[in-house]
């Protein structure tokens, strides 16, 4: 590590202002009442915490004057079942003036906020060489432990605070952006459930449609391609186009491929969180192994999209085989239940607009994904100073703004520090 111009490498622990500390004994008999605590869980959630996502704990006035929360402190996990959640970090925003503490399963770095932004120095803490201190230097046993003086010891590069200031608000402001996504997405994805659940009940219909639906079995509006899919083996795994299905979705993307066409693939077998996802709509060149049925609509009486999405909404939990592994046997498939509109105009409508509002969704998760890589890759370059940000950098901030004008407002924020960093400026 190699500090730049006008920067420092300094320790850890030479950043606090009353070293660190473990928290309080957590009594389950004393929860749900009290003041809020931070526990291990409250680290994986939201940058930054705040009080008003934390649990309540009746703490004694003397734990909360030993264990009391400041501004600006960062949390560590001490102990973790697996490696790479120790030290895992989080940083602590004081919103209300009501006293907040924390439990004996987290470490507490109280932050000298003359020396370090704590905004700053958590993004530090994340940073990959960080991640790479700490896991080099825990132990591992039966649990993941370190000690706080090795956390202490993790190397820091620390500009003046001005730049500091600079670097926290880019990235702020690429988290906002990520976060109007995640948001987003998730509004939208309980509406397209909603209208899901009207339109493939037949409890809305479409404009130009009428007469009643009607219940049909599966083995009278499809067509199964079950005999065609085979295991690939080791030596037809070659790299290639095509999607490798199994009862998991697509495991590889291998030279061959067994079904071509429009097809719902329906896992025959897999563990119990399989339950949950067990239809999956493809259309084009596929392997398909022999853990997932492959159906597809007969001509003129089921459109296959529309079955893709009438299966999404049936309860699958009931009608596998339990045992080591969960199993949907092809007799039990072919006698599943759906309704269906008289018409395969009817269908048709549906599916496309549930098809577009899947699309809608594709687009903004492959945004989502990329203003990810996009930030890792920002931080990679500003916190070890490989790019530096113009000191006259306007201090703007974000404005409540109505959430159709706000991610572009935020997309161009982000795009334009993405630009400035690709450019070296």
């Amino acid at each position: 590590m190699v500090a730049p111009e006008g920067w420092e490498i300094v320790e850890l622990i030479s950043l606090s202002d009353g070293g660190m500390q473990n928290g309080l004994f957590y009594n389950n008999d004393r929860k749900f009442r009290g003041i809020p605590i931070i526990n291990v869980g409250d680290l994986y959630n939201k940058v930054p915490i705040v009080s008003k996502r934390l649990a309540l704990f009746n703490a004694t006035h003397t734990e909360i004057k030993s264990f009391a929360v400041n501004d600006g402190d960062l949390f560590f996990t001490r102990s973790s079942v697996v490696p790479d959640g120790i030290a895992f970090c989080n940083w602590y925003k004081q919103t209300s003036k009501t006293p907040v503490v924390f439990d004996s399963h987290i470490v507490r770095f109280r932050t000298n906020k003359n020396k370090v932004l704590p905004m700053f120095l958590y993004l530090q803490c994340i940073s990959r060489y960080a991640r790479m201190f700490f896991l080099s230097n825990a132990k591992t046993a039966a649990m993941t432990t370190i000690d706080q003086t090795v956390i202490g010891k993790c190397s820091i590069l620390l500009p003046p605070l001005p730049e500091q200031h600079r670097i926290a608000e880019v990235l702020s402001d690429t988290d906002l952006y990520i976060t109007t996504l995640e948001r987003l997405i998730a509004k939208k994805e309980a509406v397209k459930q909603g209208v899901m659940q009207e339109l493939l009940t037949g409890k809305r219909r479409l404009p130009g449609f009428k007469g009643e639906w009607v219940e049909k079995r599966l083995e009278n509006i499809v067509k199964v391609y079950d005999s065609l899919r085979i295991p690939v083996t080791e030596a037809q795994r070659e790299k290639g186009s095509y999607p490798y299905y199994g009862a998991n979705g697509i495991l590889d993307y291998v030279k061959g491929y067994t079904h071509e066409g429009e097809f719902v693939l329906l896992a025959e077998d897999g563990a119990n969180d399989l339950l949950n996802y067990p239809v999956i709509y493809v259309n084009g060149r596929v392997w398909v192994n022999n853990h997932t049925h492959v159906i597809t609509g007969l001509a003129g009486i089921a459109n296959t999209r529309f079955l893709s999405y009438a299966l999404k909404i049936i309860r699958f939990q009931h009608l596998v085989v339990g045992g080591t592994r969960y199993k949907l046997n092809s007799s039990i498939m072919s006698r599943i239940i759906i309704s269906i509109p008289p018409t395969l105009a009817e269908q048709t409508a549906i599916a496309e607009i549930l098809s577009d509002m899947d699309t809608e969704l594709s687009a903004l998760k492959k945004k989502l994904e990329k203003i990810r890589l996009i930030k890792q890759g920002m931080m990679d370059a500003l916190l070890t100073g490989k790019i530096r940000l113009p000191e006259d950098k306007p201090n703007v901030q974000f404005t409540q703004r109505k959430e159709q004008e706000e991610i572009p407002y935020a997309a161009e924020k982000t795009e334009g520090y993405t630009a400035k960093i690709k450019e070296g400026k």
